[in-house]
């Protein structure tokens, strides 16, 4: 009986891993390469431990899973997502640490319990790329790898610290997972509603077009999620949006932080500040949602005049590329680059573009499989 269900971990490990590859392939999930590499060595460094300590079929699917997580860390290489923060460097450092005391006890109990601690650590770059984008993990690998390590408890031969531990973390780690994918997903919590900055601010940023000490004004800045994390690095922040209610929240989001930053009701298109005070301004999602041209025309004119000159307008909208686009050529939210001059070119020169995609959530109940966009920095012309 024990072997039995030994076997049918294995064939879950096969089940949940398999189709994570071929997404991987796809390029619909996009694995954390420094989680996977160790993952790969603990894992295997587990199947040893428990198997020395006889797990018998229960250590099946550990060794299983440590062949296969090598495979998806070496395809990471090429596929995956690549940013490393100081906690992975962390955690692979205690991964290659763990191996001394299996190399000097010569008591895999030891080594499995800091193997399991460290395994424990390697989730954390995962569950923070799922937080932010948690269509980049492919969900019933999760459900799968919860219900199969829990199965190969019960094929345990002996029950002990060595070979209990690791399967019973494991799976309690990936029922993590599971609620973080779930809890990203399927919360009201479009794109615009989230807490972290998008990826345009944070390059902008990383690459000196916002500095610390600027002045920005944020237009339509929704619930504050780029106002507060520039505030935050030290950024003069003005904010602006149409909507109390969403005001309201980004104020209480920023108290919440301790940060300093001034949010106002206003309309894009009467901005009531003085001519040539800004910095940058950030028009992210804003005034391609203004309903007609004319509208869109003096938003654009309000957010020359408040920018100083060659300062940066950094802006997002929806692209033609995008799906809807073929349904409704008549609006104004859909623009290309050469749209995007017309309506600029008599203020603004353009420094760089590139377009964006990105996986609709759930709830928006989308018909199409991908959302695209236009990120596009300007600058004011003058001296």
């Amino acid at each position: 009986m024990k072997e039995l269900i030994g076997l049918i971990t294995v064939v879950l490990a096969f089940i949940g891993l398999v189709p994570y590859i071929i997404d991987i392939f796809r390029n619909k999930t996009k694995p954390h390469i420094f989680t996977w590499v160790v993952w790969a060595m603990v894992t295997l460094l587990a199947f040893f431990g428990q198997w020395q300590k006889g797990a018998g079929a229960g250590s099946w699917t550990t060794g299983v899973t440590g062949i296969l997580t090598i495979f998806i860390a070496v395809i990471s290489l090429k596929k995956g997502s690549k940013d490393i923060t100081k906690s992975d460097v962390i955690v692979f450092i205690m991964a290659l640490i763990a191996i001394v005391p299996w190399l000097l006890t010569k008591d895999p109990t030891l080594s499995v319990v800091i193997l399991t601690i460290v395994n424990t650590l390697a989730f954390i770059p995962t569950i923070r790329k799922t937080i932010k984008a948690p269509e980049s993990e492919t969900f019933s690998s999760y459900v799968i790898h919860t219900f199969r390590h829990s199965l190969s408890i019960i094929a345990l031969t002996n029950y002990n610290l060595a070979t209990f531990l690791y399967p019973a973390v494991v799976a309690l780690s990936n029922l993590t997972v599971v609620i973080v994918i779930l809890k990203s997903r399927y919360s009201k919590n479009i794109g615009w509603k989230g807490d972290e900055p998008t990826d345009v601010v944070t390059k902008s940023f990383k690459e000196g077009i916002i500095k610390p000490g600027y002045r920005v004004l944020d237009v339509g800045c929704g619930f504050g999620r780029n106002a507060n994390w520039l505030a935050k690095k030290g950024v003069n922040v003005t904010a602006v949006n149409i909507d109390e209610k969403e005001i309201k929240i980004a104020r209480e989001k920023a108290e919440k932080m301790e940060i300093n930053i001034s949010y106002f009701h206003a309309n894009a298109t009467e901005l009531e500040f003085p001519a040539n005070s800004f910095d940058v301004v950030l028009d992210l999602g804003c005034s391609h949602m203004i309903p007609d041209r004319e509208g869109q025309k003096k938003s654009e004119a309000e957010m020359a005049r408040v920018l100083k000159p060659s300062g940066r307008l950094i802006y997002f909208g929806f692209s033609k590329a995008h799906p809807s686009y073929i349904s409704k050529k008549s609006s104004p939210m859909f623009r290309n680059l050469e749209d995007i001059q017309a309506i600029y070119g008599n203020d603004f020169d353009i420094l760089s573009h590139e377009e964006t995609r990105w996986q609709p959530k759930p709830e928006e109940r989308a018909n199409f499989s991908e959302h695209v966009g236009l990120n596009i920095v300007l600058r004011r012309k003058g001296n």
